[in-house]
């Protein structure tokens, strides 16, 4: 039998038990061992830090990749960024034209993603005394919060190159 109890009540609860079973047990030996369910989990406590340098570690090198990604997308579309505006194409239209593309791939990572970790996750948590829901919020929100730095940092690198003279691209190429 296990038995929750408030902190410093266990000489309370101990008496009341041990009086209970022998009522009810009178010839059976009362043995009651007090544990500390928190060294029960010393081992997923250490195994979650890992996890979460691991994903800092990962997010930081996903960030560099997006960062060298875009800004070789938009070096080697230097000549293209600079026809499309003297063509007549705004800084806002070119800058979509490029988060298009980068949109699409971060909604296909999240798409084969996110089903992925929700398993992974669930799994995870089945082992566990206590249940924890996993919420649809949480991946929501990783998607959002994906969505919003891939299109920061293509956005900056795709007006550093729009607001460069068109000029000056087409005149080296």
């Amino acid at each position: 039998m296990i038995v929750h109890y408030q902190t410093g009540e266990f000489q309370n609860v101990y008496r009341y038990i041990r009086t209970m079973f022998q009522e009810k047990f009178p010839n059976t030996v009362f043995k009651c061992e007090e544990y500390n369910f928190s060294e029960l989990y010393g081992k997923d406590i250490a195994v979650v830090k890992l996890i979460i340098l691991f994903a800092l570690i990962t997010i930081l090198i996903g960030g560099m990749g997006i960062f060298a990604f875009s800004t070789f997308m938009v070096e080697s579309k230097t000549r293209e960024v600079a026809l499309r505006k003297v063509n007549g194409a705004t800084e806002w239209q070119i800058i979509q034209l490029f988060n298009q593309q980068f949109f699409a791939r971060v909604l296909l990572a999240c798409f084969i993603g996110l089903p992925v970790a929700y398993y992974a996750s669930k799994e995870w948590l089945k082992g566990f005394a206590y249940k924890v829901e996993i919420h649809a919020g949480l991946f929501i929100f990783v998607f959002l919060t994906s969505v919003f730095v891939v299109l920061a940092i293509t956005t900056w690198q795709t007006r550093k190159a729009a607001r460069q003279n068109p000029i000056d691209t087409l005149k080296t190429e």
